[in-house]
Parts: C-alpha cells; structure tokens; sequence
C-alpha cells in the first residue's frame, strides 16, 4: 500500500520537558523528530501534538515547539491519545485513512495509541527513529509489538521521501535540503 499525502495525518506523542531527558537516545530522538515534523509540515501534512499530564511532566521540548506559532497540543492522561474524546475527534475530522505516529514513550502511549488507532480502521505507521524509551528493551518489544498487530514501520527519511512522491520538484528539493 503507497501512503499519499493527501490521505495522511500525524501525531506527535508526549515530547515533554521532564520526559525527553530520561530517554535512551533522547538527542537523536527529538532531533529526528523535528525533522519529520518540519518535513510533514512542508508537504502540508496535518499533524497534532500532545501532552501528557502537562502540569507534572511540563512542556513539548523547545526544539518540537520551534516554528510552530501558535504553538497548541492537547492534553491528555490517558496513555492511549485515541481513547482522549477531543483527540479522537480531531482526527476524525480530518477523514484521512493514514495515521503517522511518533514520540515517547515507545512502549507505553505511543504502543497503546497505535494500537487503538490500528483498531479503529486507521492504517498506523510508526517512525521506528522518532520513538524513544527509557530503556532499549522496552523498545525492542514494543517493535516486535508493532509487528504483531499489523502496524507499519518505517523512518522519518523513508516517510517523507514516500509522501513527496517524486525527484524534480520544489518539494523533493526542500525536503533534501532538510534531510541531508
């Protein structure tokens, strides 16, 4: 199946202050993470952005914030972000078929939201190098997870480079930009 970018969104999951720094590969996890976003939002992919639970573990990381003005997310304290009713709401809304998902933690509410989102109809695709968890094993076993309920993987470059479709255009152009 080919994801075409008019048939897509994405979903940013809890890259917050309090929580990015105890992750594993933390630096290369948010720096991947901005480049996808900056990528999705050249090729006008809706994507929206949440906070777990904001009052105790603070803010999306400066870094994902950056660019996005008005920076706006939704709350949430359920981990799974599908079972937050205006969450729900805002991507069905959007009446795309494919759900990009990202973000921290891994195993817990990025795991639980695709696998929902999965569930519901939605064909999920989760960037194996814009997740992150504290530890590398819970990682590895939400991948093999991933793999179990049919959820597809990919990398933020193989994502972009499918969604922009073809070489030549101003759009590759800007999108190799951003990636090299």
């Amino acid at each position: 199946m080919r994801i075409k970018a008019e048939d897509t969104m994405a979903l940013v999951i809890d890259v917050q202050e309090r929580l990015v720094p105890a992750m594993k590969n933390s630096k290369e996890c948010v720096r991947n993470i901005k480049l996808l976003t900056e990528g999705l939002s050249q090729l006008h992919i809706p994507f929206f952005m949440t906070q777990q639970y904001t009052k105790g573990l603070g803010m999306t990381v400066p870094e994902i914030q950056e660019g996005r003005e008005p920076f706006s997310y939704y709350e949430k304290i359920s981990f799974s972000c599908y079972e937050n009713e205006e969450i729900k709401e805002s991507i069905q809304k959007q009446q795309r078929k494919n759900i990009i998902i990202c973000g921290i933690e891994a195993h817990i509410c990025v795991l639980q939201t695709a696998v929902d989102l999965q569930a519901a109809g939605y064909q999920t695709i989760a960037v194996t190098n814009c997740i992150d968890s504290r530890k590398e094993e819970d990682k590895a076993e939400a991948l093999k997870r991933f793999a179990y309920e049919g959820i597809m993987t990919a990398t933020y470059e193989s994502i972009l480079f499918e969604l922009t479709r073809r070489a030549g255009s101003d759009t590759f152009k800007s999108i190799s930009r951003l990636i090299k």
